[in-house]
């Protein structure tokens, strides 16, 4: 027999959920997605189906969101890679540093292609007469 039911899920639990995600969800137990109501805290989910189908689907949602929880937890808990230093460094100096070190670098690639007889890349030859 077919019944309406409705159900409210907490907001922070469905962030990362869209109602494609959620239709699927529902149609998968052949449940219907007839309506969604959304509240600053809570989402309403209007439900159309079988009592028992109806069932399944929520305890079904609700498997989706802890595996997700989980998923997520597993990425905050992997070690972080340090940054090098060198790199640190060089992300916070100012632009003229930044130029200086560019040319630099350019002069010494522009060499490099010119000893080794290698055509350099037309980007750092811009700004170079030869």
């Amino acid at each position: 027999m077919e019944t309406p039911a409705s159900a409210t899920i907490p907001k922070y639990l469905l962030n990362k959920f869209s109602l494609i995600d959620l239709d699927r969800c529902f149609e998968y137990f052949a449940v219907d997605l007839k309506a969604v109501k959304m509240r600053e805290e809570s989402i309403t989910l209007k439900l159309y189906g079988d009592k028992d189908n109806i069932k399944k689907a929520i305890k079904g949602l609700y498997s989706l969101i802890n595996s997700d929880y989980k998923k997520q937890a597993q990425i905050d808990a992997e070690p972080r890679k340090r940054v090098p230093n060198k790199i640190k460094n060089s992300l916070n100096e100012n632009e003229e540093t930044y130029r200086a070190n560019y040319e630099k670098l350019a002069d010494q690639y522009i060499q490099d292609c010119f000893t080794n007889n290698i055509k350099p890349h037309p980007e750092v030859v811009e700004g170079f007469v030869f």
